[in-house]
């Protein structure tokens, strides 16, 4: 059985018989909006919507094409529409037109990396569980998500390849070491998102290429900084740039 069903089940939370499939979107937002009501301390904090403002910005980019935009270009489904519908039922509703498009190019595929990092670090409230995003890309380059856990340490999440027909929802169980609580006391709760990088496919002839990604979320536990008997507000949404 696969890590991600493991730790399901693990946690009681779901059965076997109840796993959706990695490809059914609707499935897997089902079960979230399950999880959110009936698990005390889960939140659904949305790093980011990709509407402009959280600015990025490349870093030791091994390419000579490096354009970062946002774009009014988003998935058009009823799962997306889900999901937006399940973000605005647990925090102030904001737009949803655009998307983020990074175009770049390899003149050396297998061997370079293009990277993506927010202006300012995004912090993450409590302990990441699972991770989600909207992607649509046409190659066979690979992304990866950067973190940092809570002990300061660089955590590489691998979002696969971005052969998508059109837009796909990937999820990931965030690992171990990202989960991990931090030895010291006044960091153990510091989990940050750092940014993305593309590393370029051995399989790709050199050229450009380009993805779409939208809707960044992680769903995370808050449960140990709850009060006995109290409830903590819901903290979707963004954070402060």
């Amino acid at each position: 059985m696969k890590r991600t069903a493991l730790l399901l089940l693990f946690t009681g939370m779901i059965t076997a018989a109840e796993l959706p499939s990695p490809y059914d979107a609707d499935g897997r937002i089902a079960i979230i909006e399950r999880f959110l009501s009936e698990r005390r301390g889960l939140r659904l904090f949305v790093i980011d919507n990709f509407e402009g403002e959280r600015t990025y910005h490349t870093r030791a980019a091994s390419t000579q094409l490096a354009d970062i935009q946002f774009i009014k270009r988003s998935p058009d489904s009823a799962p997306y529409r889900r999901e937006l519908d399940l973000i605005a039922s647990r925090a102030q509703p904001f737009e949803h037109e655009k998307s983020l498009f990074l175009h770049f190019s390899f003149e050396d595929p297998g061997k370079q990396v293009f990277q993506v990092l927010p202006d300012h670090p995004v912090q993450i409230p409590g302990i990441p569980q699972r991770i989600s995003l909207w992607v649509n890309g046409q190659s066979t380059h690979a992304l990866v998500l950067l973190f940092q856990n809570s002990d300061g340490r660089e955590v590489r999440v691998n979002a696969g390849r971005l052969d998508h027909a059109g837009w796909t929802r990937v999820e990931m169980t965030a690992p171990d070491l990202l989960r991990s609580r931090g030895r010291r006391l006044e960091r153990r709760y510091t989990t940050q998102f750092l940014g993305f990088v593309i590393e370029s496919s051995p399989r790709e002839e050199a050229g450009d290429a380009s993805v779409m990604i939208d809707n960044l979320l992680v769903l995370t536990d808050l449960s140990e900084l709850m009060i006995q008997g109290e409830e903590i507000p819901d903290t979707w949404g963004r954070t402060k740039r």
